[in-house]
């Protein structure tokens, strides 16, 4: 979600402590593949982007629609890929396609109908969608599914209100298996989420059937329930078989998410709590959804939403369920003004350089003045540096005593001159400089190539003002 905020919003970040606290810390491949394919689409700079790294930083650049590809070598999720491309390119200059290739059904991710059947109606709800097409599927642990999707770019998103669950009008599913796995196991999945669905009045009919050869890679069993209601809400149950695991017990577990869901009064299910967050946050003006307990994975994707965008989320807790509401605008996309652009030369504003530089302000006008670092862990989440919004041209500052300067045009025409120095110098070198290294190197050549007849003062202040930005820029502690 923070590289999805970062490509729209044009703001460099840099994430570390990634997945920390599991047995495997670091990028896996399916992760890196996502961090890789959200670069391609925004011609983005990375460093750290390789197989074990607990630490990113990413460098948007414009978000071009076109053609991108990503390949999972595993069974490593297409959803998740799904996840963190499509609201990207719902705000690209064009139309999309992606051709992923991974795992369609795979544990501790959305199986690929989740993202068809349930996830999607309820992008639509937002004013956006996708095409979607299924070549192959891929099962652990060789993956080899694949899939093209279509995205056609939108304006903007609007805001949503889902608070009213209403009944369950219609129940439906699908029971599978492929592979070596007998269609006997698809039958035992189906009867018992039948039952148990049965025993709470809820009618369903699940499909039965097995996956032709030509359509799957691997042996695999799963069911996916969804559940339609009268006011247009939409939500799913899903499980995996196992080896050590009896298919009724399978089929159970997707019938209890569903029956979950109902029993809180929810409009959305926990799986898709925290993938509505990030359209909440992009959609112009204020959503109101009503969902069940708030799993951490939402309250991360809360957490996140309000540091890295101007979104403010509410939640109101009320018996079992949970109001999450949204106080949002739509964001100013990166290329909408070429301040933010970290590929193009911005169009510098001199009075507002001064001011900027006067105050020391971390000023959102200014792409290569905003650092926002966070923790990927909601524990240890913390700034490295704060953002405050720029000063407007006619915000009146003082100026400071012991620094007393004349604001004049060879002021300004200086100020501008050494900050497109001090850009050109980063855009060149941003991939070589070790963060472990003092940025008094970059000061000095930068002290060489100021402009010379001005006074000292007056270049003493811009190097100090440089040099403040670079250590924030590369996070050194000194």
């Amino acid at each position: 979600m923070s590289l999805i905020i970062s490509v729209l919003s044009g703001i460099p970040i840099r994430v570390y402590n990634i997945r920390a606290g599991r047995g495997k810390p670091g990028l896996m491949d399916q992760h890196l593949k996502g961090v890789e394919l959200v670069g391609k689409i925004c011609n983005a700079k990375i460093k750290g982007a390789q197989l074990g790294s607990t630490e990113i930083i990413f460098f948007p650049g414009r978000i071009k629609g076109g053609y991108y590809d990503a390949q999972i070598k595993t069974a490593g999720s297409i959803s998740l890929l799904l996840q963190v491309s499509i609201p990207c390119l719902l705000f690209a200059d064009g139309e999309s396609k992606l051709k992923l290739q991974g795992g369609t059904n795979a544990e501790m991710a959305p199986q690929i109908e989740y993202v068809t059947e349930v996830f999607r109606p309820i992008m639509e709800k937002f004013g956006a969608t996708f095409d979607f097409q299924l070549n192959k599927r891929g099962y652990f642990p060789r993956g080899g599914g694949e899939v093209e999707v279509s995205i056609k770019p939108v304006s903007k998103l609007r805001p949503v209100q889902m608070l009213e669950q209403g009944q369950v009008t219609r129940l439906y599913g699908w029971s599978f298996v492929a592979g070596a796995v007998p269609l006997g196991i698809a039958h035992g999945m189906a009867d018992a989420a039948e039952s148990d669905l049965k025993r709470y009045g809820i009618n369903v009919n699940v499909e039965r059937y097995k996956e032709s050869p030509d359509m799957a890679e691997g042996n695999c069993s799963g069911i996916l329930i969804v559940a339609e209601t009268n006011t247009g809400n939409i939500f799913g149950g899903s499980a995996l078989g196992k080896r050590d695991e009896k298919p009724q017990v399978t089929g159970s577990k997707a019938a209890m998410e569903i029956i979950k869901t109902v029993s809180e009064g929810a409009c959305v299910d926990d799986h898709g709590q925290d993938q509505i967050i990030i359209l909440m946050a992009l959609a112009d003006g204020v959503s109101r959804i009503k969902v069940g307990s708030l799993t951490m994975h939402t309250k991360t994707a809360i957490y996140i939403a309000e540091k890295l965008t101007k979104a403010k989320f509410k939640t109101t807790i009320n018996d079992s369920c949970t109001i999450i509401e949204c106080y949002a605008h739509q964001p100013q996309l990166s290329w909408e003004n070429t301040k933010y652009n970290i590929n193009k030369e911005p169009q510098w504003s001199g009075n507002y350089l001064y001011q900027n530089m006067q105050h020391r302000s971390h000023s959102r006008q200014s792409c290569w003045n905003e650092r926002i670092t966070y923790s990927s862990e909601i524990q240890d989440n913390r700034h490295d540096m704060e953002i405050d919004d720029a000063p407007s041209s006619s915000s009146s500052y003082m100026e400071p005593s012991s620094k007393r300067m004349k604001k004049s045009d060879d002021m300004q025409h200086t100020v501008i001159e050494t900050l497109k120095i001090f850009q050109q110098h980063i855009l060149k070198n941003q991939e070589e400089v070790d963060e472990d290294e003092r940025f008094g190197k970059t000061v000095a050549k930068l002290l060489t190539e100021f402009p010379s007849g001005y006074k000292p003062t007056i270049k003493t202040t811009v190097i100090k003002y440089l040099s403040d930005q670079l250590q924030q820029y590369y996070s050194v502690r000194t």
